[in-house]
């Protein structure tokens, strides 16, 4: 964090529309709930200090359910009536935790789904020996734009998903005043800062 919003104190400008961040920069964030997290918080104070600038973050988030039933294919359980899912999300905020998240739905396979998840649980123990994940993460049906009220859409790929040109392609940003965008890990940039940010013009140019 303190690396991150260190350089972007220096090159964030009044023109500056976006902070992006890589993939999976920051983790444990509830998405229904985005001001508990500590990082978030820091995050809002800088955009305060910038009004205007919004943060697009690679974040692994997280939802519980609390209900006795299995709710999604993909969550798994952490109580006896609590279950979670994990996401490798893009979530777009503002200085006041207004926020809008793509859950990425083109899935590394053996690395952030799991095969026959219930039925191979050691598969996942060993994939997360290895730097994997030990369950599946989860998904949406089709990609979104990231938009807040107001404000232009960016439309969002996020590392292996690139591949799938037929998948992002129609949904990636919608409207005149959308902006693409894209992130990965690959190079070994997760926590990389000073290759992650990107300052984009204002809406409208």
């Amino acid at each position: 964090d303190s690396t991150l919003l260190a350089l972007a104190e220096r090159v964030t400008t009044p023109r500056t529309k976006y902070v992006i961040t890589p993939e999976t920069f920051t983790y444990d964030i509830n998405i229904d709930d985005i001001s508990k997290n500590v990082s978030v918080q820091k995050y809002a104070g800088f955009l305060k200090r910038h009004p205007g600038t919004q943060m697009i973050l690679g974040a692994l988030t997280y939802r519980l359910y609390n209900t006795g039933l299995q709710p999604t294919p993909s969550s798994y359980r952490v109580g006896e009536r609590l279950w979670c899912d994990s996401f490798n999300t893009a979530l777009l905020m503002d200085s006041c935790f207004n926020c809008s998240y793509y859950f990425k739905s083109r899935l590394v396979p053996g690395v952030e789904i799991i095969p026959y998840q219930n039925t191979l649980k050691f598969f996942g123990r060993l994939i997360a020996a290895f730097g994997g994940s030990s369950h599946s993460y989860g998904t949406q049906e089709r990609m979104t734009a990231l938009s807040l009220p107001g404000e232009r859409s960016s439309g969002v790929m996020i590392c292996y998903e690139s591949l799938y040109g037929n998948f992002q392609g129609p949904q990636s940003a919608t409207g005149p005043n959308s902006c693409p965008s894209s992130r990965t890990t690959d190079g070994g940039e997760t926590r990389r800062a000073t290759a992650s940010i990107s300052a984009l013009p204002p809406s409208g140019r």
